[in-house]
């Protein structure tokens, strides 16, 4: 996926810079791709990446602007995006369970779904935060970051970043109750 990428930049700094992106954040976007990807899709995780690292080639010139410390926060916002146009273009198209495909293992009944549904139902409500509290939550929860940290990678103040965090675990606490009505 690195060499496919590079031949998409034609400066020598920005390959430089795409790699060193590349190297750096390849483990944590995976990681982060497969948690905002549902149970059945985690699987497609490398796609979402090599999608995200397409789009971060195609616009390297963007991230030369960025300070070293907002380019992992725009990376993961890229990911985050990626993977949700993933699961989109998956939810658009209709399976049809051929008769062989019943009478094997190939076909997961629901009964063996439910135990994700919890999860599933968790993952669709902290999506529908907005941004702004959305991003810190997901970088507390995680990948463990303290206010401090994610304050430095949003560009905010450690007591903002812990505020939104707050909120964001306030407003997820409100929509579950209101999901339970």
């Amino acid at each position: 996926m690195l060499s496919l990428c590079l031949t998409v930049i034609d400066a020598p700094d920005r390959r430089d810079l795409f790699t060193a992106l590349y190297e750096d954040y390849h483990t944590v976007l995976l990681r982060y791709a497969m948690s905002v990807l549902t149970p059945t899709y985690k699987s497609y995780a490398e796609d979402v990446l090599q999608d995200t690292f397409i789009a971060v080639a195609r616009h390297i010139e963007e991230f030369e602007k960025l300070p070293p410390e907002r380019q992992k926060a725009f990376l993961l916002t890229i990911t985050r995006h990626k993977a949700i146009d993933f699961l989109r273009k998956e939810a658009r198209q209709v399976e049809i369970i051929s008769d062989s495909e019943w009478a094997t293992d190939t076909f997961v009944p629901v009964e063996s779904m439910i135990s994700d549904e919890g999860y599933t139902r968790l993952c669709h409500l902290i999506r529908s935060l907005d941004d702004i509290y959305r991003t810190p939550l997901e970088m507390n929860l995680l990948y463990g970051m303290d206010s401090r940290e994610i304050g430095e990678w949003l560009g905010i103040t450690a007591k903002n970043a812990g505020v939104r965090i707050s909120r964001a675990k306030e407003k997820l606490k409100q929509l579950l109750l209101k999901e339970e009505e």
